[in-house]
């Protein structure tokens, strides 16, 4: 049986939301502070720049975009936006230590998206 069964996917629907969102958000904050901490040192662009500026977008585009927009065919009860969603937040959670939860480096973050993906399995 799964989650859906017993909520409707409405509560799936909900947590995959403010997962997606949080994610969206920490990685649109990462990107802001390298940029800005990267003018104010005025260093040149190397391949630390760019690495810490490519983990930023593809976290944004890849995880949080994709969380966010399987958010409505969860409600619907779709397997496939489940999966999608399930996808997202499993990347997030290979981005961080979660054993590392109360750093204060965001990590607690993977602790609870990695929450969100017992409710799409069947």
């Amino acid at each position: 049986m799964s989650y859906r069964f017993y909520c409707g996917g409405g509560v799936a629907a909900g947590v995959n939301l403010i997962c997606g969102l949080l994610v969206a958000a920490l990685s649109s904050a990462h990107l802001i502070a390298v940029s800005l901490r990267r003018i104010e040192l005025k260093a040149p662009y190397d391949f630390r720049i760019y690495s810490l500026l490519l983990f930023g977008a593809v976290v944004l585009a890849g995880r949080g975009v994709t969380a966010i927009r399987a958010t409505a065919g969860i409600a619907r009860g779709e397997i496939e936006a489940g999966r999608s969603a399930s996808w997202a937040m499993l990347g997030v959670a290979g981005y961080g230590d979660p054993g590392h939860a109360s750093s204060g480096d965001g990590s607690g973050l993977n602790c609870s998206c990695c929450g969100c993906l017992g409710f799409y399995h069947d």
